[in-house]
């Protein structure tokens, strides 16, 4: 019986509750005295993580997005090819990709427009009012499409916020060897057909 009194004080004045205050003070686990403001650091990380809302972010790949200059899309490992190969490159990647059995309508869509921000000279952002105008698709669906993409290495990285988007398209070594093939194979046939060019006429587009 006095051993059970014992433990029975024992217990009371371990789980005692202070209601000075009004609040249930909790006693830290011994990690806390090591890692001062822990808790503090975990909760603006969550809350960082929610305000941020739907994206896929490795934080090793953030800075290679945008590296270059502010186009929201582009290939972040081009290294050693010139901005006119971007054209067949973007070529290249979007065969690859509608060709690919994974491949939803959606993702489809969303390729082909990031395919044709990239061979245009705009900076402008991708608005998701204009995504959801031109592809027909939701913010989820984009979600759900650039994880694939980035499941199946056509990105690396990508960041949804509120009204705009980034992506990293990433081109693998078999694209790689096939734009050199390429670029050799019009090389050949510009240097062979060197005589008979003209001079380029002005481009027709539909009135």
């Amino acid at each position: 019986m006095l051993r059970i009194a014992k433990f029975v004080a024992f217990s009371k004045t371990h789980n005692r509750i202070s209601r000075s205050s009004g609040r249930v003070q909790m006693r830290r686990s011994p990690a806390h005295r090591f890692l001062p403001g822990a808790s503090s650091r975990l909760n603006e990380a969550g809350l960082g993580s929610t305000v941020r809302g739907l994206e896929s972010r490795d934080k090793s790949l953030d800075v290679p997005v945008t590296k270059i200059d502010q186009r929201r899309v582009r290939f972040i490992n081009l290294d050693g090819f010139e901005r006119a190969d971007i054209t067949m490159a973007a070529e290249i990647w979007l065969n690859d990709l509608v060709r690919s059995p994974w491949a939803t309508p959606e993702a489809m869509k969303l390729a082909a427009h990031m395919v044709n921000y990239i061979r245009s000279a705009s900076t402008s952002t991708l608005l998701f009012r204009e995504l959801e105008t031109q592809l027909q698709v939701t913010r989820e669906q984009v979600s759900r499409s650039l994880s694939l993409m980035r499941i199946f290495g056509f990105v690396s990285a990508f960041v949804i916020e509120r009204e705009d988007m980034r992506a990293g398209l990433y081109f693998n070594s078999s694209q790689r060897l096939r734009l050199l093939e390429a670029k050799d194979r019009l090389s050949e046939l510009s240097q062979s057909h060197s005589g008979a060019q003209t001079k380029p006429g002005t481009p027709w587009t539909p009135q």
